[in-house]
Formats: C-alpha cells, structure tokens, sequence
C-alpha cells in the first residue's frame, strides 16, 4: 500500500527526540530508530506504533521533496551532514539507522 506524504509545516515535535539540539552528543541506534519511526508517523498522522519500519520509504509514498525534507531535519537532529540521497540508498528505518550509527561511530559531521 502507498500513501503520498503530506508534509507538515510545523514540523515532527513528537516526542524528546526531537527536541534534543542538534549535535549535542551520539544518538543510540533505539533513538535513531525512534526519531525515524515518529518522523514518518508524523507525516503520515499515524501513531508511531502503526508505521511498518521494515517497508520502504517509498511504501509510504515519500517524493524527492519529503526525502530532502527528512534528510535536511535528520542532519539538524543529529548534526552530521548527509547526502540528500541517503534515504535511497538506505531505503528503511533499520538500514538508514545502521548507516546513522556507522557515520557517529566514525565521526562523522
């Protein structure tokens, strides 16, 4: 099943996660893995719960301009530049968590 993505203007704000500055300190795979799962929760206005994290982001119906909107608030979030691409490349919650974990693990900014 897709269902096109309508962003919000106001942004996520579903939890501490996404709060929390940008760059202040390594993220946990649970936390990554739970910004992601509310970041499309939100977008689809969905409980977190309801989002399948093993189904593509293109499952869900996620364009070019959600993707660069999902990459442009994750690299806020985690303060680590990212390739707009990336969501492409790691098409998953799980996949683009790991990939997260890696990059901090290599200190990546």
């Amino acid at each position: 099943m897709t269902t096109n993505v309508s962003i919000k203007s106001d942004g996520p704000g579903t939890g501490a996660t996404s709060a929390t500055p940008a760059g202040t300190s390594r993220r946990s795979r649970e936390e990554i893995q739970q910004w992601l799962t509310e970041y499309l929760a939100f977008l689809l206005d969905e409980k977190p719960e309801a989002v399948n994290i093993q189904a593509s982001f293109d499952n869900y119906g996620m364009d070019s301009a959600a993707a660069v909107s999902l990459v442009a608030d994750l690299e806020d979030w985690t303060g680590i530049e990212l390739d707009p691409t990336i969501v492409y490349d790691y098409p998953t919650v799980p996949k683009l968590t790991d990939y997260l974990v890696d990059r901090q693990a290599h200190g990546a900014t």
